[in-house]
């Protein structure tokens, strides 16, 4: 999974993210990767933990803000 979240394609950073057996420090590296739909992707990955959700919950795309709310963990954040 590490290799493959540094991968040139942002279709392949997608399924890391998505996938619920992606390591916890992978979905912290992709939470700030350059494409949208990646953090999104994290965003709503049950497996993301809090900390990582409360800095996505301010990212800059709305997108990645409203996939928050596909995520049990993000229950009560502002």
């Amino acid at each position: 999974m590490t290799i493959l979240s540094k991968d040139e394609y942002w279709q392949i950073r997608y399924y890391v993210a998505n996938n619920p057996n992606t390591p916890i420090d992978v979905l912290k590296i992709l939470s700030t990767d350059e494409d949208c739909v990646v953090r999104s992707s994290v965003a709503k990955n049950p497996n993301t933990p809090r900390e990582i959700l409360e800095k996505l919950s301010e990212d800059e795309n709305f997108y990645v803000r409203c996939r928050l709310f596909e995520n049990p963990n993000s229950k009560g954040l502002k």
